[in-house]
C-alpha cells in the first residue's frame, strides 16, 4: 500500500518506514510504534485514575461539609420548631437568632460549594 492509494495522504505525510511497521515489514519501527502506543494509553489511564480518584475526594468534602451543615443547623431548627409549636411568634429574639444562624450557616455553605467550583475549574483549565 502506497501513500498514493489512500486519498488525502501525499508522499509527504506519511514515511515509508510507519507504512511497514503497520505492515509488520519493518520489526524495530514496529516495536517503537508498540512502545508508543503504550506510552499513550498508560498516561491516558493515568489521567483518568487521577480524575476519579479527584472526583471521589471532592464527593467525600462535600459530603463532609453537607453533614456538617446538617449537625449545625439541627439544634437551631429545633429550636425555631420548638418556639412556634409553643405559642411563641417567629419573630421573638430566640427564633429570629436562630433564623439568622440558618441563613448564615446556609450562606457560608453556598460560598464554600462556589470556591470548591471555581477552583475545581482553574484546575481543569490547567491540566
Amino acid at each position: 500500500m502506497t501513500p498514493h492509494d489512500r486519498p488525502g495522504l501525499t508522499p509527504d505525510a506519511v514515511s515509508g518506514d510507519l507504512l511497514d511497521a503497520l505492515q509488520n515489514l519493518n520489526s524495530e519501527r514496529t516495536r517503537q510504534l508498540v512502545q508508543r502506543t503504550r506510552r499513550n494509553v498508560m498516561e491516558t489511564a493515568h489521567r483518568m485514575q487521577a480524575g476519579r480518584s479527584r472526583n471521589r475526594q471532592q464527593a467525600g468534602i462535600f459530603l463532609l461539609v453537607g453533614g456538617v451543615l446538617a449537625i449545625l443547623l439541627t439544634p437551631a431548627l429545633w429550636t425555631i420548631t420548638d418556639e412556634v409549636c409553643n405559642g411563641e411568634r417567629l419573630l421573638d429574639t430566640a427564633a429570629a437568632t436562630m433564623a439568622f444562624l440558618i441563613m448564615l450557616l446556609c450562606a457560608i455553605f453556598a460560598a464554600l460549594m462556589l470556591l470548591g467550583g471555581s477552583r475545581r475549574n482553574r484546575r481543569n483549565i490547567n491540566s
